[in-house]
C-alpha cells in the first residue's frame, strides 16, 4: 500500500486587514482609564476564575478600547487571571 499525498495550494484573495499601529503596553496605568467599578467586576470575575464573566466584561469595553480589549481577552484566554488581578492591584 501507497499514499500519495497531494498538497494544497492556497493563496489569498484578498489581504487580512490589520492595524498599522502597535499595540499599547498592558500595564497598571493602562488599566487605570477605565472606570474603577469596571474594574472592581473584573478583579473579583478573574479572582473567582469566571472566564466567562471576564471575556463578557472585556468585550463591554471592547468598542472604545479595542487594544485593551485585545491583550486582557489574550490573558484571559490563556488562563492568566492571576496577570489581571495583579495588574488592577498595582492601580
Amino acid at each position: 500500500m501507497e499514499f500519495i499525498y497531494q498538497e494544497k495550494e492556497t493563496k489569498m484573495t484578498e489581504p487580512i486587514a490589520r492595524e498599522n499601529h502597535p499595540l499599547v503596553p498592558l500595564t497598571p496605568q493602562t488599566l487605570s482609564q477605565m472606570p474603577s467599578q469596571w474594574l472592581r467586576e473584573l478583579e473579583r470575575a478573574a479572582s473567582l476564575l469566571k472566564g466567562k464573566l471576564v471575556l463578557k466584561l472585556i468585550a463591554d469595553i471592547e468598542p472604545e478600547h479595542p487594544d485593551l480589549a485585545r491583550q486582557l481577552r489574550d490573558l484571559a484566554q490563556n488562563y492568566q487571571f492571576k496577570q489581571i488581578i495583579e495588574l488592577i492591584s498595582q492601580i
